[in-house]
């Protein structure tokens, strides 16, 4: 009968810091004697990215972690393990250049990003090393998290402005300019931390502007051999404003998008899956998919700025 197994982390948590010691034991509760030629655990991270294009089916692969450590060693003699519970305790060190469990989910058949699918994972797997019958192994999955702190970045606490200015067509005349000025406070950000917008939209066209949007945007990037490359873009935050008829104006100031729970940009470490974010004013004008989208680039940290206002 095959025994009952577990790997017990301790402290037991939901996710577990690079930098930190992972400890914890291994704990068997057999039923009948076992005989084994050794027990060993193996701590493994690792990333695993898939997309397609068209028939071409695009695979990248990346291994951050893989270190095996001896539980039971019995010298390549056979140990009996007596029926009734067996403890063996381990601890691995989980450096500080690993990347942050991360998860892109197959998305829905009818998904624009149907086909791209990444996750960087760790998992502990245990094997029970028998002569005569198969090998017991079990494994358990946890979480590790790479911290990103915004006071060791340079740059990015000044306010950026980005002006952008679009000639629209009206038949067969050229009507005036519309004229976008979109403002972002500064560039780095914590979740639960206010991004502060201003802009101001000159409409000098004879076509309305049907709204304007204040947008964060998600880009997930997956890179592959021969500089193949996957992205995935998503609105993770947005604020409407109305539009603006013809030959009109209109401004705001101090619009305020709160940065919900994100991963700290970059991804450290990986270099299969690249995350970056933006805010950006999407200006939708009336017409044939005719749009101006003024853009900043942001950081997304784990540690906020000294003196920032949680």
């Amino acid at each position: 009968m095959a025994p009952h197994n577990e790997i017990i982390f301790e402290p037991d948590l939901s996710v577990y810091i690079t930098g930190s010691v992972l400890r914890g034991r291994v704990c068997l509760h057999t039923d009948e004697k076992i005989n084994t030629k050794g027990i060993q655990i193996n701590f493994r991270g690792e990333c695993i990215a898939r997309w397609a294009e068209g028939n071409i089916v695009y695979r990248s692969e990346q291994i951050y972690l893989d270190r095996t450590i001896v539980l039971l060693d019995t010298e390549n003699d056979v140990k009996e393990l007596s029926i009734g519970k067996h403890e063996f305790p381990f601890q691995v060190e989980l450096e500080d250049d690993l990347p942050s469990t991360f998860s892109i989910p197959s998305f829905s058949l009818l998904s624009a990003h149907a086909n791209k699918d990444g996750r960087v994972f760790y998992s502990a797997t245990c094997t029970v090393v028998r002569s005569w019958s198969s090998n017991i192994v079990f494994k358990r999955e946890f979480r590790v998290f790479r911290h990103l702190d915004l006071n060791k970045l340079t740059g990015g606490r000044q306010p950026v402005q980005v002006s952008h200015e679009k000639n629209v067509c009206c038949l067969c005349c050229m009507s005036g300019p519309i004229h976008v000025d979109f403002t972002v406070d500064k560039q780095l950000y914590v979740p639960g931390e206010d991004i502060r917008l201003s802009a101001e939209v000159v409409n000098g066209s004879n076509r309305k502007i049907k709204k304007c949007s204040f947008n964060l945007i998600k880009i997930t990037t997956f890179h592959g051999k021969h500089n193949a490359t996957a992205t995935i873009v998503e609105i993770v935050a947005s604020i409407e404003k109305p539009g603006i008829m013809a030959r009109k104006r209109d401004s705001w100031s101090n619009v305020l998008i709160k940065v919900p729970q994100l991963f700290p940009s970059y991804l450290q470490g990986c270099s299969v899956i690249d995350l970056n974010y933006i805010v950006e004013l999407h200006v939708k004008i009336a017409g044939p998919t005719t749009m101006l989208k003024p853009a900043v680039g942001v950081v997304i940290g784990s540690i906020p700025l000294a003196g920032t206002v949680q």
